[in-house]
């Protein structure tokens, strides 16, 4: 039987409530706090590009429904637009297949397109990018590769190979290959006086990204308050700053994150960014972001990387190779045009887009 629901805006005070739904839409969700207060408020509330357009469903004084996306602000051909990121979307188990989601994100997608905000994205999984390509307007962009490299390769090939007696023959095989490929990178001790740890990004983050976007790109600016948004102030996940610095100015940087997935340790790049004219710096984080990913006892190194050739050669050189799809979940990227103010062909072409994993609210 259907449940009678209807939907409106966010109002104040729907935050307990819609913790309640995400408990009981994602049982299984073991990162402890998302549903809590201080989080919720610093992922819809404090955005430096303001607050999250919300709309819910309600049944029976419950909310059963729930769509979101933040604003973020992004450069599009090197114009600045306000855009947005669509995350958390949800349903109660009791109300599936009642045209909730459909509801919710067309008047969610009505507002943005009034509002002027063009352009939404998101990494959608794979059961749900079908519904939104033929019912919610979405274009799929392309999926988006990972790039890995092993650290101990033991338990990679513990966790990667099949059991019995393919694994006892395949094991030696694989655990030469990948202590092979994933020598260690050492950082250049005259480099080491240049790396610094940051607690949060200062105004040379802003300079240093306008060195490094290509204005032929779609990618979202990382300033000094979007970065320190994204990642000191997390109230949830521990995120380190790793920087290469000359005579006090930012050269390059790359923010970490150790994290479990899949059964492997992994050390994740979430954001790598370098001044267009100093591989050497850049080279030189990854080397000291390695090193610290070894101390942590992580058993691999990860970084998704699209739209940066040189960012991708830098990997390749430093041992990271694509990685296999059963290691890791498939990053689907898709976007929606809320309403005719860019190109639709330039945003839909997957040459345009500069991605990393700190592009998404799940890293």
């Amino acid at each position: 039987m259907e449940a009678k629901w209807f939907a409106r805006e966010y109002e104040a005070g729907d935050e307990s409530a819609i913790g309640a739904l995400w408990r009981a839409a994602f049982p299984d969700d073991d990162e402890v706090g998302r549903t809590e207060l201080e989080y919720w408020n610093w992922q819809y509330r404090d955005p430096p590009a303001g607050f999250a357009r919300i709309r819910v469903a309600v049944a029976d004084d419950r909310i059963v429904g729930h769509y979101a996306v933040i604003p973020v602000y992004m450069q599009v051909r090197g114009q600045v637009v306000l855009g947005s990121l669509s995350l958390n979307t949800m349903t109660h188990p009791d109300c599936q297949r009642q045209g909730i989601l459909t509801k919710l994100a067309s008047e969610v997608y009505d507002e943005l397109g009034r509002a002027g905000l063009p352009i939404t994205y998101g990494f959608p999984n794979e059961n749900s990018v079908g519904a939104l390509t033929k019912t919610l307007g979405w274009h799929y962009v392309c999926a988006l590769r990972v790039y890995v490299k092993p650290l101990h390769a033991d338990v990679i090939a513990d966790r990667v190979l099949p059991g019995g007696l393919v694994r006892s023959m395949a094991k030696p095989l694989a655990q030469l290959g990948a202590a092979l490929i994933g020598r260690s990178s050492s950082v250049p001790e005259p480099a080491r006086n240049n790396m610094r740890w940051l607690e949060r990004f200062s105004n040379d983050a802003d300079e240093l990204w306008q060195a490094v976007y290509n204005r032929s790109k779609i990618a979202l600016t990382r300033n000094a308050d979007f970065l320190n948004w994204r990642y000191p102030q997390n109230p949830l996940r521990g995120y380190r700053i790793l920087a290469y610095e000359e005579q006090g100015q930012l050269v390059a940087y790359a923010v970490l994150r150790c994290m479990e997935q899949f059964g492997l340790r992994g050390g994740m790049i979430v954001d790598l960014v370098g001044h267009p004219t100093r591989d050497d710096a850049l080279a030189t984080v990854l080397a000291a972001a390695e090193e610290y990913f070894r101390q942590e006892d992580m058993d691999l190194a990860a970084c998704l990387m699209h739209g940066d050739k040189r960012s991708v050669r830098l990997l390749k050189r430093a041992g990271f190779l694509p990685a296999p799809r059963r290691m890791f979940k498939q990053w689907h990227f898709c976007v929606r045009m809320n309403n005719a103010s860019v190109d639709r062909d330039c945003i839909a072409d997957a040459d345009r887009w500069y991605v990393t994993f700190g592009d998404t609210d799940i890293i």
